[in-house]
């Protein structure tokens, strides 16, 4: 498990039924505990967000967190947009008292094997995603919103296991 085990362990409720993996301003994935997908949606507007988290009330939510993506994000407006986007994510998710797990790249990515930089990144998610839920037909946008969301899954079943071996 990552650095941040005890941390994640002693917030993240275990019992809970769906994860959602929120790519701020892009997409959210909701998945059950099997990693099956129950609702991708664009998230354009805030709305939207609070309305898919509104609709699984027993969820924990992975966010992607940017604040460290200085290789993707340009500084100017659009390095704005996303920040507000990222925030208002947040502000959502601790609003509905939805516990929120934020994950960046670096700590997600290695569970699927993704190592790519760049634009080689975005085509990597899209093949990750459809090698794992070939029948989940999304945008290409939302690809990063699913991998979460199972990262959310890998987690929960992470911290099981581990409380099992403890009994």
């Amino acid at each position: 498990m990552d650095q941040n085990a005890d941390l994640i362990r002693s917030f993240l409720p275990t019992s809970a039924a769906n994860v959602a993996g929120i790519d701020p301003g892009v997409a959210v994935c909701v998945v059950d505990r099997d990693g099956r997908p129950l609702e991708v949606r664009d998230i354009d507007r805030i709305e939207k967000l609070c309305q898919v988290l509104s609709e699984f009330r027993d969820v924990v939510a992975v966010v992607a967190d940017i604040r460290d993506r200085r290789d993707q994000i340009e500084w100017s407006a659009k390095a704005f947009d996303r920040g507000y986007r990222y925030g208002t994510a947040l502000g959502v998710c601790g609003a509905m008292k939805v516990p929120t797990l934020l994950s960046t790249a670096p700590r997600w990515e290695p569970v699927f094997g993704i190592t790519s930089e760049g634009d080689c990144r975005c085509q990597a998610y899209v093949a990750t995603v459809r090698s794992r839920l070939p029948e989940l037909r999304l945008p290409a946008s939302a690809a990063r919103a699913v991998l979460l969301a199972l990262y959310g899954v890998h987690m929960l079943k992470q911290i099981e296991s581990e409380k099992e071996k403890a009994n």
